[in-house]
């Protein structure tokens, strides 16, 4: 849930969108990424 107050703080959240499920998700610290394959 994101919400605001209208004299309230802003800021940034790093989100990853995953459109298969049409929703969003925290951003994988890139520490924590498997290895990619070719």
């Amino acid at each position: 849930i994101i919400a605001k107050q209208r004299h309230g703080p802003t800021g940034t959240v790093p989100l990853a969108f995953q459109a298969e499920f049409t929703r969003f998700t925290d951003l994988a610290d890139e520490s924590y990424l498997p290895e990619r394959f070719e």
